[in-house]
This record gives structure tokens, C-alpha cells and sequence, in this order.
């Protein structure tokens, strides 16, 4: 429109934005000879959407190595602390230490023993009606967890 002489003010009430961004709109396309994105300042990434999906897969599987252990299982070689900034930023994962589970004391030893002596003649349609889990809970500060 500007190239055909239309005005900065018959644009803006034409296409119903301000005259202040037809204004800039004019004068970048001046500037650069298009209107285009500016490409992103700064060195490329390292790691691209196929190396963060390969990391992703190898994390995933391997939640409890270190990461020394999962850069040995990527194809592409980066830093140590690159991988930990791209897990944390990127895959948005954040690292812990596992709770010890805490071992059988004694008591707690003698208690299963004595639960397998007494039932250690029962039938398969006596076992069959007892609902097995294996979950335990441990309190962590005031937040109470189930594994």
C-alpha cells in the first residue's frame, strides 16, 4: 500500500492498527528489505532435536546412572555439565538421591520366619485369598511417601 502512495495514516485506519506500528513496520522493511525473522544471536546448540530425543530415551531407561555412565550412551560428544543444563532445562528432569530402603532388623527377621513356619501347610486356595503387596511407606520430613 505504502508503494502504491498511500499514507502511514490511510494504512492504519485501512488495516485498523495503530499509525505507530505502520510507522515501524515501514521503516524495518526499509532497514532489511523484508520482514522477516532475524536469525537467533549466539553459538548453535550442540545438541539438536534428535540428539535431546535420544538423550531423553537414554535417561528414561537409565534414571539411576550417573552421567558419565549415560554420555557413554549418546552419539554425540558434549560435556558432562552441558548434559546435566540440558536435562534439567530441556527434558525438565531434576537429579535426587534414591532413599535406602532401610534393612530387616532382628526383630522384623524372626517375625517373617515365624509367618513362614505357621504357614507353611497351606493350601493353594488358602493362599489364593491373601492380596500381596509390596508397599511400604517411609516418612520424610512431614510428607509421608508410599513406594
Amino acid at each position: 500500500m505504502r508503494a502504491a502512495g498511500a499514507s502511514i495514516q490511510t494504512i492504519s485506519n485501512h488495516l485498523q492498527v495503530p499509525p505507530a506500528t505502520v510507522h515501524d513496520t515501514i521503516c524495518k522493511h526499509q532497514e532489511r528489505g523484508h520482514l522477516g525473522l532475524l536469525p537467533i544471536p549466539g553459538r548453535p546448540r550442540k545438541l539438536n532435536d534428535f540428539h535431546l530425543c535420544q538423550l531423553a530415551r537414554v535417561v528414561q531407561q537409565n534414571q539411576s546412572k550417573k552421567l558419565a555412565e549415560i554420555k557413554k550412551h549418546i552419539t554425540i560428544d558434549v560435556s558432562i555439565n552441558n548434559l546435566r543444563i540440558t536435562i534439567h532445562k530441556d527434558l525438565g528432569k531434576q537429579s535426587c538421591i534414591a532413599v535406602k530402603k532401610p534393612y530387616l532388623s532382628p526383630v522384623h527377621m524372626e517375625r517373617q520366619l515365624n509367618f513362614a513356619q505357621q504357614h507353611l501347610n497351606w493350601t493353594i486356595e488358602q493362599w489364593s485369598r491373601v492380596i500381596w503387596t509390596d508397599e511400604s511407606s517411609s516418612e520424610l520430613g512431614k510428607w509421608l511417601t508410599r513406594t
